[in-house]
């Protein structure tokens, strides 16, 4: 038989235990997120170098946009 101050624990633990996976599920998309940022980041710089190799005068004539992507 469990004393009042034990099932209160097992409460408080429980809920500790659901309060971690929650957080522990929003790491997670925080995680996949960046790693979506990380690759779109590396097909920019893709871009800027087909760009700048493709068409050398590109840099200068649109500045703006390069500067943008």
């Amino acid at each position: 038989m469990q004393t009042i101050k034990e099932s209160e624990l097992i409460e408080r633990l429980h809920i500790l235990e659901k309060s971690i996976s929650t957080l522990t599920s929003a790491v997670e998309k925080e995680v996949r997120a960046l790693d979506i940022v990380k690759d779109l980041e590396k097909e920019i710089k893709a871009i800027k170098l087909f760009l700048s190799q493709s068409h050398p005068d590109f840099k200068t004539r649109f500045p703006e946009i390069f500067r943008k992507i």
